[in-house]
Order: C-alpha cells, then sequence, then structure tokens
C-alpha cells in the first residue's frame, strides 16, 4: 500500500460513498475534491509539493462528501419547487381569520436551503472547522 494518498483515490472512495445520488458526474466530485484538497494543504501547512499522507484518506473524502452533499441540496434548494409551493409555518408571521390572510417573512429562518442543509452552511472553511479534530495530527508547524 502506498504511503500517499492521490485525488483519484478519493474519487473512487467518494464515489462509493455517494452511490445513492443520483445525476453526479466525475467532474463534479472532482471539483469538489480539488477544492477540500486546497483547504486542508491551508490548514495543515502542506508545502503545494508535499503529497498527501495515507492517514488523511478519509478524512479528505468525507469533507470532500459532505461538500458534494451540501452543493447538490443547495442547487436544489436554489432550483425551487417543480409544481407546488412549499410552505413552512416557521416563516409565518401573522394570521388574520377574518378575510383569511396568512402573513410570511421573505428572511425566515426556515429557508428552503437551510431545511434542506441542516448541517453544513455554504462556508467551506466551517466545513474544514467541523473536521478539525481528525485534521489537527497532520498539522505541521509554521
Amino acid at each position: 500500500m502506498p504511503a500517499y494518498v492521490t485525488t483519484s483515490d478519493i474519487l473512487v472512495t467518494a464515489k462509493n460513498k455517494l452511490k445513492g445520488l443520483s445525476g453526479l458526474d466525475d467532474a463534479t466530485i472532482l471539483s469538489s475534491i480539488e477544492e477540500v484538497e486546497t483547504s486542508i494543504r491551508n490548514y495543515c501547512h502542506f508545502r503545494p509539493v508535499e503529497k498527501m499522507p495515507m492517514g488523511i484518506r478519509f478524512v479528505w473524502a468525507n469533507m470532500s462528501v459532505d461538500l458534494v452533499r451540501y452543493e447538490t441540496a443547495k442547487a436544489k434548494a436554489d432550483a425551487g419547487p417543480e409544481d407546488e409551493a412549499d410552505v413552512s409555518t416557521t416563516n409565518l408571521t401573522s394570521i388574520k381569520i377574518g378575510d383569511t390572510q396568512l402573513g410570511f417573512s421573505a428572511n425566515g429562518n426556515g429557508s428552503s436551503a437551510s431545511t434542506a442543509i441542516k448541517s453544513h452552511t455554504a462556508n467551506l472553511d466551517d466545513l474544514l472547522m467541523n473536521y478539525k479534530e481528525q485534521l489537527k495530527c497532520f498539522r505541521h508547524p509554521i
């Protein structure tokens, strides 16, 4: 077994973990893998020519899978409902019974994007921090 992991190794692992999601091509997954690699390199202070150690394989793959799932859910939420509107009562601001009037806030906490995601924010740095403890052992001192 090699001592280093490559993006193609991560692609194989990520594709196995993403089997349930449809409509994903290798280029989409690879883009997320490369984006996560950059964040890991920055956090761990890896030089650009330095190879990624084999021990970081599943951390890198899981971060990439989380990013792909986030971006997929975000794309679905941004596309909006196809046939019928999905109304959330978390955005409900007022009810008027005579003449039946309902008021909804446009900027409520229950947006379709946050409802679809529930685990991560759009910021890749926040995703990185969810794996901070696992990445600490690979981090080089400055």
